[in-house]
């Protein structure tokens, strides 16, 4: 799955940069939380695996990178 590397990344270092805006970043182990939680929403909406999705990214990414 694309989101091994993430999780796995995340559990051994969760504080290192995945994502770099500026001066502001967002850590493995945040990234990963974030990716969970719209991959539940996504189920709870009715989401299959294996059914392709849009997602823009939306405040919550853009406040943690302000």
């Amino acid at each position: 799955m694309i989101t091994d590397n993430l999780y796995r990344h995340a559990g051994q270092q969760p504080e290192k940069p995945f994502l770099v805006f500026g001066e502001r970043d967002i850590g493995y182990g945040e990234m990963a939380r974030l990716v969970s939680r719209q991959a539940n929403r996504l189920h709870q909406a009715g989401v299959k695996a294996g059914q392709h999705v849009a997602l823009v990214p939306g405040p919550i990414l853009r406040r943690r990178l302000r």
